[in-house]
């Protein structure tokens, strides 16, 4: 009976030991002269901060960055809880189209960012936080043939997109909040003829 009872202890204990998935490591890499803070989880990559004392880039990090497309030799898919936060010196950050969702409070404090580019689809942003304290005048520029754009009120916390043709030259701009045409640019998304 005391064998069966040890044998079935070291079994759970085993599977628990198996099943358990500790906390991923962050890793460094430099980028175009950016040392960028990133985790792998499961093959995919994802620009991390964490907390709002440890950003993806250093918050000292100036004027105009490109997420890298891959970190570690894996596809950037997140960016994480505070990857950017307080990095006021930004200016414009390029986002690749394999990012699928935006943490909380990623670009909070980001208060002189212009320009938001999105290479994909519409990444799905975890909470209204993600933007706050980002300059009012901010615009989201995306391609024309990219998806999940639909109007939601305050995700972009009232930034403007901006729809680009092929050459990036913007056509349509739609207020994120009050879902309003700018008519100076065009109709529904398509350049006058």
């Amino acid at each position: 009976m005391e064998d069966k009872i040890a044998f079935t202890v070291r079994l759970l204990a085993c599977m628990v030991a198996f099943c358990y998935v500790g906390p991923v490591a962050a890793a460094t890499e430099t980028v175009d002269g950016i040392t960028w803070t990133y985790t792998v989880s499961n093959g995919k990559t994802s620009v991390c901060g964490g907390s709002y004392s440890n950003t993806a880039v250093p918050t000292s990090t100036k004027g105009e960055i490109t997420i890298p497309s891959t970190l570690g030799g894996y596809e950037v898919t997140s960016i994480g809880n505070y990857a950017f936060y307080n990095c006021s010196g930004l200016t414009s950050v390029t986002i690749p189209d394999g990012v699928t969702s935006i943490g909380d409070w990623a670009f909070e404090y980001c208060s002189g960012l212009t320009n938001i580019v999105f290479e994909g689809n519409a990444p799905i942003v975890e909470s209204k936080s993600c933007f706050y304290g980002c300059n009012s005048d901010c615009i989201v520029s995306v391609k024309r043939n990219s998806g999940g754009w639909g109007v939601v009120p305050g995700k972009w916390n009232g930034m403007r997109i901006e729809y680009l043709t092929e050459d990036t030259i913007p056509v349509v701009a739609i207020d994120a909040d009050a879902a309003s045409l700018d008519r100076k640019s065009g109709s529904a998304g398509m350049p006058r003829p």
